[in-house]
């Protein structure tokens, strides 16, 4: 039986204002955000401007960061962008300690709040 960790990427909202909105939940780590990145891609052909909310994303790494910056660069160079909507606190603070919110629009998940539960 596989224990891993599981991440899961889902469209849930269709194209609104030329946005495009998926849900990510789980941890993003390096044994899952190839996987994600993936999803992402897969889901978002021809997609120009990207939502990711990650109201029920538990816990993001090195890794997912990574996963994060090649999904900005696949729609930065055909001119579109990407923002992260419900961030947890850790992943806010890695984003803007390394830079990454210069690039990536990211609105922090409100005080008090905690992520859905995925099962």
């Amino acid at each position: 039986m596989n224990n891993l960790p599981r991440v899961t990427v889902t469209r849930t909202t269709t194209t609104i204002d030329e946005r495009t909105t998926l849900d990510v939940g789980g941890e993003i780590d390096y044994s899952t955000a190839p996987g994600m990145y993936g999803d992402v891609l897969a889901m978002t052909s021809g997609v120009l401007h990207l939502v990711l909310d990650f109201s029920r994303v538990e816990f993001c790494d090195s890794s997912g960061l990574s996963a994060l910056l090649g999904v900005w660069r696949r729609l930065h160079a055909d001119g579109g962008t990407l923002t992260i909507t419900d961030a947890p606190s850790h992943v806010a603070k890695a984003m803007r300690v390394v830079g990454m919110d210069e690039l990536i629009t990211v609105h922090p998940r409100s005080t008090g709040t905690t992520p859905t539960s995925t099962t």
